[in-house]
């Protein structure tokens, strides 16, 4: 789950999952405010073709546009987390990007009973 250049991080660890052609079924959630926004889709379609178990959707909260052949949602990251069941014993989640992000989806993820021990978590601020 990564919002802006919270993405990096997460796209370098697919990547080594890729390598060690990694059994585990991996869903990224990629939140934008606006096209500007949006980096490394042609690394996401890669590790979309050659990684099977493999797939992202980018959830658009302020100007909304749609990416041909890719999910894309409109609202917040922490709303697609919200609406979605995940299966709380066999689930890790990795998120990395705004601050307020990372808090929002941790809180949401915990009343889902997903256990904190497999939530990791990097918040990413601009410098300034």
């Amino acid at each position: 789950i990564a919002t802006g250049t919270g993405l990096a991080p997460l796209i370098s660890m697919m990547f080594h999952l890729n390598t060690i052609r990694s059994q585990a079924n991996i869903y990224l959630y990629f939140g934008i405010r606006n096209q500007e926004e949006l980096m490394k889709l042609e690394e996401l379609l890669q590790l979309q073709k050659e990684l099977k178990n493999f797939d992202f959707e980018v959830c658009v909260s302020r100007e909304f546009f749609e990416l041909p052949n890719v999910k894309t949602t409109k609202g917040r990251v922490t709303q697609e987390i919200s609406n979605n069941d995940f299966d709380s014993k066999n689930s890790q989640f990795f998120i990395c990007g705004n601050p307020n992000m990372v808090i929002d989806t941790i809180n949401i993820l915990k009343n889902k009973q997903i256990d904190e021990t497999n939530v990791f978590y990097e918040k990413f601020t601009r410098a300034s």
